[in-house]
């Protein structure tokens, strides 16, 4: 049986669901019992990986490899190959991630969410380098941003983090034409400013902020 083959040699699986008609082979971390009880799926049958150790044949049975890595089995000897990221991170301002599995190529969304923080779902993919990599919850950045958290905003100062500062530093601006399709930035100045032009020593305009 492939899916029982794939939980012996993985080193981070202890249990397994299959789908004998669809043929989907989920690999799972946890065990059922007392403090775990599972329910089970119409459709699906369950095992835990110490089933099926005596019952696979092939020299990857007694094979340790360190985490996150699979045994293959080759004529020439076994090999640990890196195939799995271990559980996906905690990301800043995302929720509980979401995720069908933990292998390479596989994908964890996150709802991002807080004060000064896009409302989007962020994405983070599981390389080849046994790492989660991908784009992490995003502050607000720009008064285009300010629009899309709630279009019922109107024009006035609000805190952003400009992608100039690596969206973690804040600064007050003031977002203008916020009902339009354009709104614009204009950063907030504490004391007024004052702008001659053209720069000579009579200046023609004076303009005031």
């Amino acid at each position: 049986m492939i899916c029982a083959r794939e939980c012996v040699y993985q080193t981070n699986c202890l249990s397994f669901n299959f789908g004998p008609e669809s043929g989907q082979c989920d690999l799972t971390r946890a065990v059922a019992g007392p403090s775990l009880p599972l329910v089970s799926k119409t459709g699906y049958l369950y095992a835990s990986k110490s089933d099926w150790v005596t019952a696979i044949a092939e020299n990857c049975k007694h094979v340790n490899c360190a985490p996150n890595h699979i045994c293959v089995p080759s004529k020439t000897g076994n090999m640990c190959v890196l195939n799995d990221c271990g559980i996906p991170p905690v990301i800043d301002f995302g929720s509980s991630s979401e995720y069908r599995g933990t292998v390479i190529g596989y994908t964890a969304t996150y709802n991002c969410s807080g004060i000064g923080v896009k409302a989007e779902v962020a994405p983070l993919t599981c390389l080849d380098t046994g790492a989660w990599e991908g784009r992490h919850c995003r502050r607000v950045s720009s008064c285009e941003d300010v629009q899309d958290c709630d279009s019922s905003y109107v024009d006035g100062e609000y805190w952003i983090y400009p992608n100039a500062f690596g969206n973690d530093e804040r600064v007050k601006v003031y977002c203008h034409r916020l009902t339009s399709d354009s709104p614009m930035d204009y950063i907030t100045l504490p004391n007024m400013n004052r702008l001659l032009w053209p720069p000579q020593k009579c200046p023609i305009l004076t303009v005031t902020w």
